[in-house]
């Protein structure tokens, strides 16, 4: 194996030949190279869930289903490595190949620890925001059914939000 990716290139990436007149993967270098790195680099950030982000990045111009994206985020090919699959006695691994990667591995594992859980996207709850006439709003508990309550405005008496979250 020479360390070249077989098959059609991933996004963001276009073929190409090199010195050799052999295939390679490059970095296309336009608008969907740049959407890529964005969703990694986003997505590690914990900022968005995967359906908002992809919804961004469609709005941008990606353009790609739900499947297709969550399939991309988990996709070790954009680092730069390709899949070497088991063969006989040998158990498939991942080894570096010759096109360059558009996420670094540091980034594609904090991808990965979010989507498997083990990282919790620290995207805010938008009930457990802080507002100044409300400065126990996501602290309470509510002793009949153990929810977390929100608040009311002790001026007017309106219920702010939900009673429970």
């Amino acid at each position: 194996m020479e360390g070249r990716w077989m098959g059609n290139s991933l996004r963001g990436y276009k073929n190409a030949r090199d010195e050799r007149n052999k295939p390679i993967m490059v970095p296309e270098g336009g608008k969907q190279e740049q959407l890529i790195r964005m969703a990694f680099n986003e997505f590690a950030l914990g900022t968005y869930n995967i359906e908002d982000l992809r919804r961004k990045l469609n709005q941008e111009g990606l353009n790609i289903s739900r499947s297709a994206f969550n399939k991309l985020l988990k996709n070790r090919g954009c680092t730069g490595y390709i899949l070497v699959p088991a063969f006989e006695s040998e158990k498939e691994t991942w080894v570096k190949g010759l096109h360059t990667g558009l996420v670094d591995l540091e980034t594609f594992e904090k991808v990965q620890n979010i989507l498997e859980g083990r990282i919790y996207n620290k995207k805010p709850n938008k009930y457990q925001t802080q507002q100044e006439n409300l400065p126990l709003r996501g602290l309470l508990i509510c002793p009949q059914c153990n929810r977390i309550m929100t608040g009311s405005d002790i001026v007017t008496g309106k219920q702010i939000g939900r009673a429970h979250v």
